[in-house]
């Protein structure tokens, strides 16, 4: 992939935009009681059955695992999210091509990517309603101090990248007052 590429998400890490996204949308469906397992990079939802501890200690699958993987993916989501900026910051500077064909050429090749700030958007609206999931698997684990911690501490680093974003897409007033339109006249027969 070209690096120059507008709107192209290129992270070093194995977690891509849309798995990102996907396991964002799987924490915020997570439920009071409901544990999490990890199976190729995504989140799934383990189903409470008789034995759940020791399958889940046979397969690995502990509170440390889980809370290292969800680190894991908001780290991820923090990368991506950086790189979006970055390549918005760098969109706004004037290309060394700056001229009509180059422009059309660029318009051509990014018609159908999304903009820069739908996707901030998208991941601050998905890191919100991950928190609600956090919050739900805190209290799976009500009598863990160390998980509900560890998960404190995520869900407040969530917090402030989603007020970060907020501010950065807030819209700017605008500096003219648009004109208004003459009052309507009573027109007279």
């Amino acid at each position: 992939m070209d690096d120059d590429t507008p709107n192209i998400i290129n992270c070093d890490s194995p977690t891509n935009e849309d798995q990102a996204l996907v396991n964002l949308k799987i924490l915020a469906n997570l439920k009071a009681g409901q544990k999490l397992v990890v199976s190729e990079n995504v989140f799934k939802v383990d189903p409470p059955i008789w034995g759940q501890g020791v399958y889940r200690w046979w397969g690995g699958e502990g509170r440390d695992l889980i809370i290292k993987h969800i680190n894991t993916v908001i780290e991820d989501v923090f990368k991506i999210i950086d790189k979006v900026f970055a390549l918005e910051m760098k969109s706004q500077q004037t290309p060394a091509n700056n001229n009509y064909y180059y422009k059309v050429e660029e318009k051509l090749a990014n018609y159908f990517k999304p903009e820069n700030s739908n996707i901030l958007q998208t991941f601050s609206n998905e890191m919100t309603n991950a928190i609600k999931g956090l919050d739900n698997l805190k209290a799976t684990y009500k009598t863990d101090v160390t998980v509900q911690s560890k998960l404190n501490v995520v869900i407040e680093k969530m917090k402030v990248r989603v007020s970060q974003i907020s501010r950065l897409l807030k819209i700017q007033p605008q500096r003219f007052p648009l004109p208004t339109p003459p009052p309507n006249k009573p027109t007279r027969r």
